[in-house]
């Protein structure tokens, strides 16, 4: 899985990062978009490959505040 296919697909359902969002706090929208992000990425979706999804977009995160702030 290419690392910038994963942030196009996080960064295109606002529901996982928009704070302001009313669904956002909705936790089955939330699900049903990173279920979403995984059938785009090349994972099925469920089970231990959709927390691997979750991980590694975290794993992202960190790594690109690190970069800027090193």
């Amino acid at each position: 899985m290419e690392d910038q296919n994963l942030i196009v697909a996080v960064c295109s359902r606002p529901v996982l990062y928009d704070t302001t969002m009313v669904s956002y706090r909705d936790r089955n929208k939330k699900e049903r978009a990173w279920v979403d992000v995984a059938e785009d990425t090349g994972f099925p979706g469920f089970g231990k490959d959709l927390v691997t999804t979750k991980m590694h977009f975290g794993w992202l995160k960190i790594t690109s505040i690190n970069q800027i702030y090193t």
